[in-house]
């Protein structure tokens, strides 16, 4: 018959298991917010909980990320861990997990933001690339308007016709003007 030692720490041992292969993390520096977003904070990977290590090797494909006042947790072996080991690995557990899931809440608000902002700014790109192609018409429009004139004004030069602007005869000269450019036109 197992000591009733035997079995708590059996227990224990399996829900410190369970609970560490449901809540596989990223390995290495914190994630970045695409990263916390598209992983959220888990590999994706399944990872039995009898094949769960504290100390994973690199091939296993995921480590495990504790602040430095629960290291000493990761310095022992699951199968061997004492009971008061265990438990603390369970509490950390938790209270790891909360902290991840809170700064992932804090993340994905602050992407939602910069999302926003980022439709924003392209609305008013388009607004703005609208109003530059506008001014462009009317630019090229303007300066098809001062090519005409400047034909007209070369045509009057050739045929010595002057004008004279600001003089008090300003409406007759405007009147020529009319007439030589309906004559240059047809």
């Amino acid at each position: 018959m197992p000591k009733r030692s035997n079995e708590k720490r059996l227990k224990l041992n399996q829900q410190c298991r369970e609970a560490l292969a449901a809540n596989i993390c990223t390995r290495g520096p914190l994630p970045t917010i695409t990263q916390l977003i598209l992983l959220d904070d888990r590999l994706g990977i399944v990872v039995a909980p009898e094949k769960v290590r504290l100390q994973p090797r690199p091939e296993d494909g995921y480590a495990w990320s504790v602040t430095s006042a629960n290291a000493s947790v990761l310095k022992s072996s699951l199968s061997s861990a004492e009971i008061s080991k265990l438990k603390a690995a369970n509490s950390s557990i938790e209270i790891e997990l909360e902290r991840t899931h809170a700064r992932l809440n804090d993340c994905l608000d602050e992407s939602h933001t910069v999302r926003a902002e980022a439709n924003e700014l392209r609305h008013d790109m388009q607004i703005l690339r609208s109003h530059n192609k506008k001014l462009q018409d009317e630019l090229t429009e303007a300066k098809a308007g001062i090519a005409g004139a400047r034909r007209i004004l070369n045509s009057l030069q050739t045929e010595e016709i002057g004008i004279e602007l600001g003089t008090r005869d300003f409406q007759s000269s405007v009147n020529g003007i009319h007439k030589v450019a309906s004559e240059v036109l047809d």
